[in-house]
C-alpha cells in the first residue's frame, strides 16, 4: 500500500480520489469483510485547490493538469455531469475500461503512459464501446453494446479485432495510440534485423589473428 499510493486532489471540502479507484474500493471492501484489514490508504497529493469555491472547485476538476481531467464525466459512454459521480463503494462496473486495460498490457494495442495519465483506459474504451463486443459475458449490462460492428463469443476474437482497432489511424489521437509501421519501415527493419544477425555471427565464428 505504501508502494502504491493513490492520487489525491485537495478540495474546499477535503480529498478527492483522481486515480486508483478500483484498488481503494477492493480495500474497502476488503476491510468491511475483515476487521483486521486496515481501513486506511496512503495518498499522494497532486493538486491544492482548497482555496477555491466549489462551483470553481468542479471546473479546475474538469479542466485537470493540462494532460488529462481529473474527473471523468462520462458513465459507460453516456456523457454525465458532476452532480451524477458516483461514490466508494458504489461504483459502477465499465466492462469496455476493464478489456481495454487487458489489452493494453498482454496484447500491447497501446501504450500505458508514465506518468499515468488519468482516465487512459476509459478513453480507449470509449472508442471501442461500438466496435467490439463479447458475447455471453454480461457486457449487455455493463456498458457494451450488443450492435457492436464485431461480436464474438470468443475472447480472443475481440482482443484480436480490439488490437486491429487499436493500431487504425482513427485512433491516432487517443493517448498512447502505437501507429502500425509502414511497409518501408518494416522491410528496412527485417533489413537491419538480418545485418545484425549476420554481423553477430561473424564476430562469433571470426578466426583468430593470434
Amino acid at each position: 500500500m505504501k508502494d502504491k499510493t493513490v492520487p489525491v486532489v485537495l478540495g474546499p471540502d477535503g480529498y478527492h480520489l483522481v486515480d486508483g479507484h478500483h484498488r481503494t474500493t477492493g480495500n474497502y471492501l476488503l476491510s468491511v469483510k475483515y476487521p483486521e484489514y486496515p481501513d486506511y490508504l496512503y495518498a499522494t497529493q497532486v493538486a491544492d485547490l482548497s482555496s477555491l469555491s466549489m462551483d470553481e472547485f468542479w471546473k479546475a476538476m474538469a479542466e485537470g493538469d493540462g494532460r488529462s481531467s481529473f474527473i471523468w464525466l462520462n458513465n459507460r459512454g453516456v456523457p454525465s455531469s458532476v452532480s451524477n459521480l458516483p461514490f466508494i463503494p458504489g461504483l459502477t462496473d465499465d466492462a469496455l475500461r476493464s478489456f481495454s486495460a487487458n489489452i493494453a498490457s498482454a496484447y500491447m494495442v497501446y501504450e500505458i503512459l508514465d506518468p499515468v495519465l488519468y482516465f487512459q483506459e476509459f478513453y480507449w474504451a470509449d472508442y471501442l464501446r461500438d466496435k467490439v463486443f463479447l458475447s455471453g459475458a454480461g457486457w449487455e449490462t455493463t456498458g457494451g453494446n450488443p450492435n457492436a460492428a464485431f461480436v464474438s463469443s470468443s475472447y480472443e476474437a475481440v482482443a484480436t479485432e480490439a488490437a486491429r482497432l487499436c493500431r487504425l489511424p482513427d485512433a491516432s489521437n487517443l493517448p498512447g495510440f502505437i501507429a502500425v509501421p509502414e511497409p518501408s519501415e518494416v522491410a528496412l527493419m527485417a533489413v537491419v534485423g538480418v545485418f545484425l544477425v549476420l554481423r553477430g555471427a561473424w564476430m562469433r565464428f571470426k578466426p583468430s589473428r593470434d
